[in-house]
């Protein structure tokens, strides 16, 4: 690409650190790629407020009222006391008010650390005399390493030294290859410069717990990585990492790209829609490709052709196949990808379920890993066959929900009962989620259509005392470590008190904010038994209001599974929702004999071994 590199004269070298800030110092000079630069040094580093842009080092005056000015100064001192006139860095050598220009900079981001004489990763959150190595040292917890650009600038210089505060060395790649590997787990011997054959589903891995600024960049960070050249499009979300994989299954035949689980347990695409989803399988050890020879030899398979292709029937692949045990119609695969314990080889195998109407087409259900059995693998008989991809074009369907995932629950109240118990309902947020009904109901709804944590929350009064309590109810079905079985329920009472949370004069306000304050929380009260658990579940919760106690319960009776073909599109499932409040000691008399008489209902109605279940 027409590269800049940001050029220190060498006039530099004899003058003060303070001249360095006079504007001949700097120049920004063209060079068509990596390769014909003259040798640079380059930075790694986080992105902060203030950065100096492109056109800034036009105007040196004004870039040197902003913060990031100190860092290019750092940059450059650096590489002039280890002897290199160039340096590289991103912030102001990409133009990138031009999108060409910018494109072209993310294609070859990957080519210029890689062809770079020393990388400085720059630190900017660590004291200068950090020690990397315990435990417990804050180097392990630097932002620089939750970056999904980063990655690739570890991995592709040929060195790479890191820096603290003040420039400070704490160590090289080579040095701390041990300490940078248990926080990231790139390969050991790849952090040392070695060579290396790393499977597809690593490489996600290792990009699965970073995060970046716009969601396509998940995808762009790790073209480099894979080989991959492709036109980036910012605004196409989660369609940027689909482009990926399918690049990258052109150029290779590695069956590891499908070992990965997203856990949520309903119908997954054959795709992964981001790199966190290769977190799960690869986090008792890494995922090796299997060579196709000795694939086609363990599994018995003539004509031993490795190639896959994207089709618009679908993804054309010859796997070995057996008959599921225990769902009629579906098989499962054995992938050419593998994981070891203690010696043991555990082969990836792969559910596939058949698509309805369509002809020799299969959906993608979650793998497992197996301990390989010769005599179990001879059962295996090779096939053609389509896996399908979730194109929308080529599936038909249009589903303008923005998590389709996710199923819908609706929280019931009866409110006749709130009246019954001296409640009276002020405040209700978000409106949009609320809804009453005929007679004496009032719904709450939770559904694909928003975002993967939703919650609704209630301000009552109680007329006798006139405090008020906040019923918070919702879900979240986006927890990267949950249970797959399991579904994330918010419940929660929060009762009137000296908080700040309260101290707004409108109702209407004070349900909105601690609304928000819940939405954006990550705590979860509770844990759903899977969909199609036949049992019946009770939650209760519990809080103290001035002289008693206020209770809410969640009676989820069981329901008839969601469609076969696992859309859970206009799909519900209702929790009846009770709320209540008693005087202290909680139950006497006809309140106790109800709650018991209840109980014993409860008890009667389901099977006893449920109660002894831990919530997943």
């Amino acid at each position: 690409m027409p590269g800049e590199d940001l050029s220190i004269s060498r006039s530099c070298e004899s003058t003060s650190s303070s001249a360095a800030t006079t504007a001949d110092l700097f120049k920004l000079e063209k060079f068509p790629d990596a390769r014909h630069a003259p040798p640079y040094a380059i930075l790694s580093h986080v992105w902060r407020e203030e950065e100096v842009l492109f056109h800034h080092v036009q105007h040196l005056e004004n870039a040197k009222k902003l913060l990031g000015f100190y860092k290019i100064l750092g940059c450059c001192a650096k590489a002039m006391q280890d002897g290199y006139e160039w340096v590289w860095i991103d912030t102001c050598c990409i133009d990138k008010t031009s999108s060409s220009e910018l494109s072209e900079a993310i294609n070859s981001m990957y080519a210029w650390y890689n062809k770079s004489q020393v990388c400085y990763a720059y630190l900017d959150d660590m004291p200068r005399d950090v020690d990397p190595h315990p435990e417990e040292s804050p180097f392990r917890t630097s932002k620089w390493f939750t970056r999904g650009w980063t990655l690739q600038e570890l991995i592709a210089p040929t060195e790479v030294v890191l820096l603290a505060q003040e420039w400070s060395d704490i160590g090289t790649r080579s040095e701390l290859a041990d300490t940078i590997h248990e926080i990231t787990r790139v390969d050991r011997k790849l952090l040392m410069g070695l060579p290396v054959h790393v499977s597809v589903a690593q490489r996600m891995a290792w990009a699965a717990p970073r995060s970046t600024t716009r969601e396509e960049d998940r995808a762009y960070s790790l073209m480099g990585l894979f080989g991959i050249s492709m036109p980036t499009i910012y605004g196409e979300g989660r369609q940027a990492f689909i482009r990926l994989q399918y690049e990258i299954m052109r150029r290779t035949t590695d069956h590891s790209i499908f070992a990965w689980d997203d856990r949520i347990g309903s119908g997954q695409g054959l795709l992964a829609l981001d790199p966190s989803s290769f977190a799960f399988l690869a986090s008792d050890g890494p995922i090796d490709a299997i060579s196709y020879e000795d694939y086609a030899r363990m599994f018995v398979i003539e004509r031993a052709v490795p190639e896959h292709s994207l089709t618009n029937h679908g993804i054309r692949i010859r796997l070995p196949m057996r008959p599921h045990e225990y769902i009629e119609g579906a098989y499962v695969a054995a992938l050419a990808c593998c994981t070891r314990n203690e010696g043991e080889t555990l082969v990836c195998y792969l559910g596939l379920r058949p698509v309805e109407g369509a002809v020799n087409r299969y959906t993608k259900m979650p793998p497992t890993f197996g301990k390989y059995v010769a005599e179990e693998a001879r059962k295996y008989e090779t096939r053609e066959v389509y896996l399908e991809h979730d194109d929308p074009l080529a599936s038909g369907q249009m589903d303008i929900r923005k998590n389709p995932a996710t199923f819908a629950r609706v929280f019931l109240f009866d409110t006749s009962h709130f009246r019954d118990h001296g409640l009276d309902i002020v405040a209700l947020s978000p409106g949009r989620m609320w809804r009453t009904e005929s007679g004496d109901r009032l719904r709450l709804l939770a559904d694909g259509w928003d975002r993967s944590r939703l919650c609704g929350t209630a301000i009552l009064r109680e007329q006798r005392t006139g405090l008020r309590v906040a019923v918070i109810l919702g879900l979240d079905d986006k927890r990267e470590h949950r249970p797959r079985v399991c579904s994330e329920l918010i419940m929660d009472l929060l009762v009137e008190d000296d908080a700040e949370c309260w101290s707004y004069p409108s109702s209407d306000e004070i349900a909105r904010r601690i609304n928000h304050s819940y939405q954006n929380s990550a705590i979860i009260h509770r844990y759903f038994f899977p969909l199609r658990e036949p049992a019946k579940q009770f939650f209760q919760c519990s809080k103290h209001l001035g002289t008693g106690h206020v209770h809410m319960t969640i009676d989820i009776t069981p329901h008839p599974p969601p469609p076969a073909d696992g859309s859970t599109l206009g799909w519900q499932q209702v929790n009846i929702i009770e709320l209540y409040v008693e005087p202290d000691p909680y139950l006497m008399g006809p309140e106790l004999e109800h709650f018991l008489t209840y109980l014993l209902h409860f008890l009667l109605q389901n099977d006893m071994s449920m109660l002894d279940r831990s919530a997943c």
